[in-house]
């Protein structure tokens, strides 16, 4: 009996030494993989410095305690002279057409018409603060359009843009009221310049 016992003994005692055993090898498995999934993610983040940077500004922009914005300063003239509503005014189709896409890359709303009339049509209701306008226009010239948009209430400053570059072409463009004449082609920066000076 007592040969059983001590049988039976042994044997649980290697059993409980054998789960020991098993136990251990299981941590030190665990433990392990760990240790290959921490060092896979570090070699990713090294490899991508910029994943780890962002969720921590991210993290510490929404941390961060509000500050008051400062007193928003009056536009300045720049900021103006980006965003004016511009008529353009021009009986050539892709003229007009260039004219308002390089308008608006400057960064202006641009409103185009091909004739005296539909100018004098659109003007009211867009509220334009520079217009230009073409001088050899049909059905009325642009001097005569400058006129009627002045006697329809549109104050806004007016450019004449035309080929007719004499010194008396100018001296007749002032006396009916443009701000500025432009000779075609004008070149980009000058327009932009003129835009600049004119802004209110």
């Amino acid at each position: 009996m007592r040969g059983v016992l001590a049988v039976v003994s042994d044997i649980t005692v290697q059993a409980r030494a054998m789960e020991k055993i098993m136990h251990a090898r299981s941590e030190a498995q665990q433990a392990n993989r760990a240790k290959d999934e921490l060092l896979a993610v570090l070699g990713h983040e090294l490899r991508n410095p910029l994943e780890m940077v962002a969720p921590l500004t991210l993290a510490m922009a929404f941390a961060a305690p509000e500050v008051p914005a400062p007193a928003s300063a009056p536009p300045s003239k720049e900021t103006k002279a980006q965003g004016q509503r511009i008529l353009v005014v021009d009986d050539n189709p892709d003229v007009a057409d260039l004219l308002g896409e390089l308008l608006e890359m400057m960064g202006h709303t641009v409103r185009i018409a091909h004739d005296g009339p539909e100018a004098l049509e659109a003007a009211p209701p867009f509220a334009p603060t520079l217009v230009l306008v073409d001088i050899g226009l049909p059905m009325m010239d642009g001097y005569e359009v400058a006129r009627r948009l002045r006697e329809r209430g549109v104050t806004a400053p007016l450019v004449a843009i035309t080929g007719y570059g004499q010194a008396r072409d100018r001296e007749r463009a002032r006396e009916a009221g443009f701000a500025e004449h432009l000779v075609k082609p004008v070149r980009p920066e000058l327009l932009e310049r003129v835009i600049h000076d004119l802004a209110p």
